[in-house]
């Protein structure tokens, strides 16, 4: 990727952080824009849920926005967003786009360069971006969720070796654990080619096993994007009917028991982490164009 001109850091001064933040407010009103215009229903979801409850608008060091939508909604807009939004966005979606290789999709602003630096061998071009997470029904059995969960985790994982024989890996592995799997991943990335398991046929099999349960009475629904998909299962009733909260200069919907949701994912969450607990996506290449300019 040819670097030119664009910054290079490593953390965010002051400065640029508000000037990302006016960013991702933009593409978040965009979005809100059209899901309002075609009645689609949307949440924020994760970090940004704590910070429209904690701060009234972003954590203070986070960097970007969540938002969430049931899956036949995020079919929708995803069918949608190409049209309507495609002047100035990129719509990223492992259906469309090669290299990309993750369960959700991301609103990408077309002015704007952002590499995170743990991904900076992708094949695909991504700016500030917003997250858009799609939301599948759940087995309310919870020996059948995991097994659900498994499999949509190594269809994910496989569309990531699929194309990238050095994927992101814990960090708390040993030097052991990881020469082993670096090894690992380096041959199933090419047994992937030799039988012709594609991106594109990875997500076909994932998305399968995530929306099996597409037409069941279940109420409960999952993230399978996530790699903790099974530590957050939601209800239905924990989310709708949804809240509105001021978030920055503009509001936002959150799920209605933010509380029960927020209390599941972060615990005491009205504690502010220790400070080298406060982390963020952490940009290697960073640049903001003539947008979201103080």
């Amino acid at each position: 990727m040819e670097n030119k001109g664009v910054s290079i850091v490593e953390q965010y001064d002051q400065k640029t952080l508000k000037r990302l933040h006016r960013i991702e407010l933009e593409i978040y009103r965009d979005l809100k824009a059209v899901c309002e215009r075609h009645n689609i229903p949307f949440f924020v979801y994760y970090g940004t849920i704590l910070g429209a409850v904690r701060h009234q608008g972003f954590i203070p060091w986070d960097d970007d926005i969540d938002v969430a939508m049931f899956r036949e909604d995020y079919e929708r807009f995803t069918q949608i967003a190409a049209k309507e939004l495609g002047d100035r966005y990129d719509l990223l979606t492992m259906d469309t786009v090669d290299g990309y290789v993750m369960g959700l999709a991301k609103l990408s602003h077309k002015g704007t360069i952002f590499v995170e630096a743990t991904d900076q061998d992708r094949k695909y071009r991504s700016g500030v971006f917003l997250d858009i997470f799609p939301l599948d029904k759940a087995p309310e059995d919870e020996k059948l969720r995991k097994k659900v969960t498994r499999s949509t985790w190594l269809w994910g994982r496989l569309g990531v070796l699929s194309e990238y024989k050095s994927p992101k890996l814990p960090a708390n592995l040993s030097k052991g654990k990881v020469i082993c799997a670096k090894a690992g991943c380096f041959i199933i990335h090419y047994l992937l080619k030799i039988f012709r398991l594609t991106q594109r046929k990875c997500y076909q099999h994932y998305l399968k096993a995530a929306t099996q349960l597409r037409n069941s009475d279940s109420t409960l629904y999952i993230d399978y994007a996530s790699p903790l998909a099974y530590s957050y299962p939601i209800r239905k009733d924990d989310i709708l009917p949804l809240k509105e909260l001021a978030f920055e200069d503009t509001t936002v919907m959150v799920p209605g028991n933010y509380d029960r949701v927020l209390t599941q994912m972060y615990g005491d969450y009205m504690t502010l982490p220790p400070v080298d607990q406060r982390i963020n996506h952490i940009p290697a290449v960073l640049d903001l164009g003539n947008e979201g300019v103080l």
